[in-house]
C-alpha cells in the first residue's frame, strides 16, 4: 500500500508531481480550486467554461502549471453532476484517479477531493472515502508471477489536502480507511488464491494469523468438527481430499452496552 498522509499545505505550495483538484460538470470547483483561479487567469475559466463537454465523472483536463505552484502539473478530474455525489461515488472517483495515475507513472501526487461537498458528511467521512478508494483502486493480485512479470507500483505517496482545524479528524480517518483497505485487500487475495493453494487449512492458517487481544480465532480440525455434530459440513466435506476446517473470529473490541 502506497503511504498516505494529511498536509495543511494550499494548492499553491503542494509538493508533488501532480496536484489534483476536482471540477464539476457544472464548472463548479472546490476552495483550492478556487484559490488557484487568479493563476491560471483565462486558462481556466475557458477550461471551467466547457467542463459540461469534458467533466463527467473520470474525465480529466490538464492544464501547464502557472508560476507560483510548487506541483509539477494539475490536473482537474472531473466529478459529474455535484447532485449525484455520494460518500460510494466519491470512493469510485479517488479509485479511478489512482488507477489514472499510474497508468501515467505518476510518483506523487496532492489530492484536493476530499474538499468536496457531500450532504450529511463530514469531513472525516469523505477523507475515509478518498483514501479507501485510492488504496482499493490500485489493487492487484501478483503473488504468483515472476519477478520479471510483477512490476512495482509506480505511485508512491499521495497527500490529502485539508484545513489545520481538520487534521485530527482527517488522521484518525486515514487509519480507519488504512484498516478498511488492508482487510479488504487481505479478503481480496484470499478469494484471489487457486484452491490448490487455498485449502481449509491454509485458509484456517490465515485466520489465525489475525489473531490479537480483541479478537480471538479458533480453528476446529475434522476431529473437533466431528464433536461438535457438525454433520451437514462432514457431508459435503466427504467430496474432498482435504480435511475439512470450522473457523471461529470472536471480537471483543465493542464498547461496553454495544450490541454484537
Amino acid at each position: 500500500m502506497i503511504e498516505m498522509k494529511v498536509t495543511l499545505a494550499t494548492a499553491q505550495q503542494q509538493e508533488a508531481d501532480v496536484l489534483v483538484l476536482p471540477v464539476f460538470q457544472d464548472g463548479s470547483v472546490t476552495a483550492s480550486g478556487t484559490a488557484c483561479q487568479a493563476q491560471f487567469g483565462q486558462a481556466m475559466q475557458d477550461m471551467l467554461d466547457a467542463a459540461g463537454t469534458w467533466g463527467k465523472a473520470k474525465q480529466s483536463y490538464m492544464l501547464p502549471r502557472p508560476e507560483g505552484m510548487q506541483a509539477r502539473s494539475v490536473l482537474f478530474f472531473g466529478m459529474g453532476k455535484p447532485e449525484k455525489m455520494s460518500l460510494q461515488s466519491l470512493r469510485a472517483l479517488s479509485a479511478a484517479l489512482s488507477q489514472k495515475l499510474q497508468a501515467q507513472a505518476v510518483q506523487t501526487v496532492a489530492c484536493a477531493l476530499a474538499e468536496v461537498t457531500i450532504e450529511g458528511a463530514s469531513l472525516a467521512d469523505k477523507v475515509q472515502a478518498v483514501a479507501e478508494g485510492f488504496w482499493l483502486g490500485l489493487y492487484t493480485f501478483k503473488h504468483h508471477q515472476s519477478s520479471s512479470e510483477s512490476q512495482e507500483v509506480s505511485l508512491q505517496g499521495m497527500q490529502l489536502m485539508v484545513s489545520e482545524d481538520d487534521k485530527e479528524a482527517a488522521e484518525s480517518a486515514l487509519q480507519r480507511a488504512q484498516a478498511v483497505a488492508s482487510g479488504t485487500i487481505f479478503a481480496r487475495d484470499l478469494g484471489n488464491e487457486p484452491g490448490n493453494v487455498c485449502t481449509p487449512e491454509w485458509l484456517g492458517e490465515q485466520a489465525l494469523s489475525l489473531s490479537h487481544e480483541q479478537l480471538q480465532v479458533t480453528v476446529m480440525d475434522q476431529a473437533a468438527i466431528e464433536a461438535a455434530g457438525f454433520t451437514a459440513l462432514l457431508a459435503v466435506n466427504q467430496g474432498s481430499a482435504k480435511e475439512a476446517r470450522f473457523i471461529v473470529l470472536n471480537y471483543q473490541g465493542g464498547a461496553e452496552g454495544d450490541a454484537p
